[in-house]
């Protein structure tokens, strides 16, 4: 996958830490489940009394949706559950639950009793969902939509200014349902899918995922985690008294390969064609009703994927109390080496706590080294913007003109807000367009996204911004990178390299092109994978391998600053 002519969606985040932030919360265990009626779970349905015509048991209990509302924090949406013989998992309807993200999604109103088709608001594929013949078709881009759009991220008060063009329609994605144990239903001039399903394909990749508790259904945003109390009150009130059984095994089995086959990203990069024979080798711990063991071959399975931005997160609702602690080698790696480079830094830094964030002349330098790309960091002690340190020590370089090189140190860096990354990305473009592409896996589409350097783009922006951007023209800026430097530093550090912003310096970076995807297996297992939206750089070429420095440094020399300027000086006689 060296050249690819094909397409993708910005996503927010383009980082393999977790980040938490909750859309909506279980407060109390109030809503518990009746420990005498708890037969959806124990699966003892009586799958004898089905309407054949519909497909649907007359097993349809009232679950609801509550969601995050400004005006109201506890907004019930009316839901129901339906279930299906040989499927534990609840099914909801398509067109009903999609009035809740209408920001995201718009039902077709061509759309038949059958086939539903769901069109994207932003610019990821429609979706079609077709009951006739069990498939779900991600189509390729609509020739009869816009192709060339401006779209505008706010970050900072600074509004920057995307063009955004389609460069290939891609192709018409059909996925089977029957290879992966489930059937779309035709029910009430609408369509059922199982809840998993339905979160993968509209859901997750917004960020936003569907949790179930057994009675109702929590909404939350991003990647989620065990810091804030009220997620963990909601795990505390899931499925009481209910152990995992077969069924309940089998459906997230195969909601891991539908996750796998068709929305992990680097699928193509190492030569995937299916999961099926990789997923096998786990398949029987994964299917065993003992949590340890099921646990255990998640664990194992995305371990062995040697990826960064694919791991668990939580394990099941069932129990997400165990703890593990395996590592992937890349892990294991990355760890080390994140500590080694801490340790060097703060020495210099003179800064024990490894709260290495910083801004400020080192030698004649400005160096500026912050570990993620965010709104506020930690620095000495005490929390900033990171537009006010950016700018601030930009600004004051009008009284420092015998400093010439500003060293951006991402020795450290893993990514984080890719519209933070872009907001520097235009203040260090020298009034130069800067442009890279979105390849979408799932049905190889391609954008072209190019930052705009028009008069008109230049009215949002700040008189602070401007300033800067203006004063670095005439210095030299250094990026220093490793293995460490991932994702969004990745993606800047590619921008650099390509537009010749500046001078690259240390070791090949991390790569780590693929968007985060966290979403939800069939038991309540978070998990986050390589999503299918991959970032390509100029020349449409793949850059998940990482980025060469101009300039190779060893790890024992970094931030040795004496040692970094005459590999700079040597560097640029050649030139």
């Amino acid at each position: 996958m060296k050249n690819i002519s094909k397409f993708i969606k910005i996503i927010k985040t383009l980082n393999f830490i977790p980040v938490l932030s909750v859309f909506a919360i279980s407060s109390s265990c109030s809503n518990k489940i009746n420990y005498n009626s708890s037969t959806d779970y124990e699966n003892n349905q009586n799958f004898s009394d089905i309407d054949e015509r519909d497909q649907v048991l007359n097993i349809i209990k009232k679950a609801d949706f509550v969601k995050f509302d400004s005006e109201d924090i506890n907004k019930i949406y009316d839901n129901f559950n339906y279930y299906t013989k040989g499927n534990a998992s609840p099914y909801i309807k398509i067109k009903k639950s999609l009035q809740l993200f209408e920001k995201y999604w718009k039902i077709d109103k061509n759309s038949e009793p059958w086939v539903i088709n769901i069109l994207n608001k932003y610019d990821g594929p429609d979706i079609t969902i077709d009951a006739i013949n069990d498939e779900i078709i991600i189509n390729k881009y609509d020739k009869n939509k816009t192709q060339e759009v401006n779209n505008y991220v706010e970050m900072f008060g600074d509004s920057i200014i995307i063009n955004k063009k389609v460069c290939n329609f891609g192709y018409d994605k059909k996925i089977k349902t029957s290879e992966y144990g489930f059937k779309i239903i035709s029910y009430e001039n609408d369509i059922l899918i199982p809840y998993y399903i339905f979160n993968t394909l509209f859901l997750s990749p917004n960020y936003i995922n569907l949790y179930y508790d057994g009675t109702k259904y929590q909404l939350f945003e991003k990647i989620v985690n065990f810091d804030n109390k009220k997620f963990k009150n909601f795990f505390d009130c899931a499925f009481p008294g209910i152990t995992p059984f077969k069924e309940i095994r089998e459906d997230s089995y195969n909601s891991l390969k539908f996750l796998m086959n068709n929305y992990y990203g680097l699928n193509k990069y190492y030569e995937y064609t299916s999961w099926e024979s990789i997923l096998d080798k786990y398949r029987d711990a994964m299917l065993d009703i003992n949590p340890d063991n099921y646990t255990g071959a998640y664990f194992n399975f995305f371990n062995s994927l040697n990826d960064l931005h694919s791991n668990i997160i939580i394990p099941s609702l069932f129990n997400y109390r165990i703890k593990y602690y395996q590592q992937s080698n890349k892990r294991k790696t990355y760890a080390k080496l994140d500590n080694q480079l801490k340790n060097r830094r703060s020495l210099i830094l003179e800064n024990s706590d490894q709260n290495t964030n910083f801004f400020g002349y080192l030698r004649n330098n400005l160096f500026i080294s912050f570990d993620e790309f965010t709104q506020n960091m930690n620095v000495k002690g005490k929390d900033f913007e990171l537009k006010n340190l950016f700018l601030s020590s930009i600004l004051k370089l009008k009284n420092h003109k015998d400093v010439n090189n500003i060293i951006i140190d991402l020795s450290t860096n893993g990514g984080g807000d890719l519209s933070i990354m872009l907001w520097i990305a235009k203040l260090l473009s020298k009034d130069k367009e800067i442009s890279f592409y979105n390849y979408n896996d799932l049905n190889e589409s391609l954008i072209k996204s190019t930052l705009s350097e028009s008069k008109f783009s230049t009215q949002y922006l700040s008189k602070d911004f401007i300033q800067a951007k203006n004063i670095l023209k005439s210095k030299q800026v250094i990026l220093l990178v490793s293995n460490n430097t991932f994702s969004a530093a990745n993606l800047l550090t590619s921008i650099v390299k390509d537009y010749d912003l500046g001078l690259i310096i240390g070791a090949k970076t991390g790569g780590g092109m693929a968007s985060i995807m966290p979403t939800v297996l069939a038991d309540g297992t978070s998990v986050a994978i390589s999503s299918n939206n991959l970032f390509l750089n100029k020349n449409r070429t793949q850059i998940e391998d990482g980025i060469e420095p101009d300039i190779k440094l060893p790890y024992d020399d970094f931030y040795d600053f004496r040692k970094m300027e005459q590999a700079i000086n040597n560097f640029q006689k050649t030139k």
